[in-house]
């Protein structure tokens, strides 16, 4: 349900794709010549997977990234200077933070 209420938030301002796991969003990824990605929006509880694994294949094809989670603990273990927005969060403040991570 979360994820259909931000592509809503998200689907005016920006071509959504959907990953639905750490394995999907990895294969997408890893797929050759994938459509460009301006900046990945990461829960940070995505099944089936590490999410170090998202972020260091992100971090090699300069992708920016920032990570969404509904737990505070979250932000606290991650990196200080990746791009954390805790949940709940507006649609104002999202699209803010992903034009900042844009550049």
């Amino acid at each position: 349900m979360v994820r259909e209420t931000i592509v809503l938030m998200l689907e005016d301002d920006y071509e959504v794709l959907l990953s639905d796991s750490i394995k999907a969003a990895l294969a997408y990824l890893h797929t050759p010549e994938p459509a460009p990605i301006e900046v990945i929006l990461l829960d940070c509880l995505l099944p089936d997977g590490n999410l170090a694994d998202v972020l260091a294949e992100a971090d090699l094809k300069s992708i920016p990234v920032v990570l969404i989670s509904g737990d505070p603990r979250q932000a606290e273990a991650m990196d200080p200077s990746r791009q954390f927005l805790p949940k709940p969060f507006t649609q104002a403040t999202l699209l803010k933070i992903l034009d900042t991570a844009r550049g």
